[in-house]
C-alpha cells in the first residue's frame, strides 16, 4: 500500500509520516526532495528556471512513486508527485513564479504522463488551526534546522503565502476525490504540537487504519 501526505509548508508532514511508519512498520520513500535539485535554489532567485525546476519535481517523484508502489507492504511519501502538482505547481503559477504559459504547458505534460502517475491508495490531508501557528511552527523548525533559512521569507507579517497554501489543500479534498478517484483522509493540526501531541498522533494512526484495512 501507498500513503502520501500533502499540507502547506511546515504543517507537519515529515512528523506524521515518521510515527505512521513506526505504527505500520512502513518504509519512507521520500523526503526533502529539493535537496537534490540542481535547479531548486536557481528558481527561487531567478524565475526562468522555475518551470525546470518543477519538471525536475515531477519527473523524479514519479520515479519515486513508482518506488513505493513497488515496494512490499506499506510505503509512505512525504512528498508525493501529486503534492507538486495539485499544489506546489498551482501555487507558484498564482503568486507569478510560474507564468501562466509555463503553467499551460506543465498542464498539458502532466495530462500526457497521467496514466503513468502512480496514485496513492490514501492521501492525508493536513491543515493548520491557525496560521499564526503555522508561521511559529516554520521558524521553530528553521532555529533547529538552520539549512532551512530560506523559509522565513513565508513567516513574514504581510505574507499571505501560507493562507494560500492552506486554501489550496481544502480545495483539494474534492479534486483529488473525484479527478483522481483517491481515498482522502483530511485533519487540522496545531503545528506547534502536532511533534509531541499523541492523542492527535494516535488518532491519526487509528483513522489510517481503519481506512486502509
Amino acid at each position: 500500500m501507498f500513503i502520501g501526505l500533502l499540507g502547506p509548508l511546515g504543517i507537519g508532514k515529515s512528523t506524521v509520516a515518521r510515527v505512521l511508519i513506526n505504527e505500520l512498520k512502513a518504509k519512507l520513500i521520500i523526503n526533502e526532495p529539493f535537496l537534490e535539485n540542481p535547479f531548486w535554489k536557481k528558481s527561487q532567485k531567478e524565475p526562468e528556471f522555475m518551470l525546470r525546476s518543477q519538471m525536475y519535481f515531477l519527473l523524479s517523484n514519479i520515479i519515486n512513486d513508482w518506488k513505493a508502489v513497488k515496494t512490499d507492504g506499506i510505503a509512505i511519501s512525504d512528498t508525493s508527485c501529486l503534492t507538486d502538482i495539485l499544489m506546489w505547481a498551482w501555487w507558484y503559477q498564482k503568486t507569478g513564479h510560474l507564468t501562466k504559459k509555463e503553467y499551460q504547458n506543465y498542464l498539458k505534460l502532466v495530462n500526457l504522463l497521467k496514466p503513468i502517475i502512480p496514485k496513492p491508495d490514501l492521501m492525508i490531508l493536513l491543515v493548520p488551526d491557525t496560521i499564526d501557528n503555522l508561521k511559529q511552527g516554520i521558524i521553530k523548525r528553521v532555529k533547529n534546522e538552520p539549512y532551512r533559512q530560506g523559509e522565513l521569507v513565508f513567516v513574514k507579517k504581510d505574507s499571505q503565502d501560507l493562507a494560500l497554501q492552506t486554501k489550496r489543500v481544502y480545495q483539494l479534498k474534492d479534486i483529488l476525490t473525484k479527478d483522481w478517484q483517491i481515498k482522502v483522509l483530511f485533519f487540522q493540526v496545531n503545528p506547534l504540537t502536532v511533534r509531541k501531541d499523541k492523542k492527535i498522533q494516535e488518532m491519526i494512526v487509528e483513522k489510517v487504519k481503519k481506512r486502509l484495512f
